[in-house]
């Protein structure tokens, strides 16, 4: 079992991504990895799209930065996200 964190795949996809295919047997010299920083979102919670057509690829504003979206939430919001997932969260080796 290979676990990933979204957040050092979205930090440093040049050294995870290479990790990834190689974990599933795939071919780690053609992958574009110059391309990754022009992939399109798809299905953000903060999108202004409606659920019908919030799936299809939209431009990735230059403000777009989903992996620092908790520190705006509330206190009662981090504690109920801790209650909901504080086991996968120790799996996946978060403090």
């Amino acid at each position: 079992m290979q676990v990933v964190k979204y957040e050092d795949l979205v930090r440093t996809p040049e050294t995870v991504l290479p990790e990834m295919l190689q974990f599933a047997k795939l071919d780690t010299e053609s992958y574009p990895y110059d391309k990754v920083d022009a992939l399109p979102v798809r299905g953000s919670s903060r999108s202004d799209q409606s659920d019908k057509t919030r799936w299809e690829p939209q431009d990735k504003s230059k403000q777009f930065n989903p992996i620092v979206r908790w520190e705006s939430w509330t206190a009662s919001q981090k504690m109920s996200f801790r209650k909901i997932a504080a086991k996968t969260l120790a799996e996946a080796g978060y403090e």
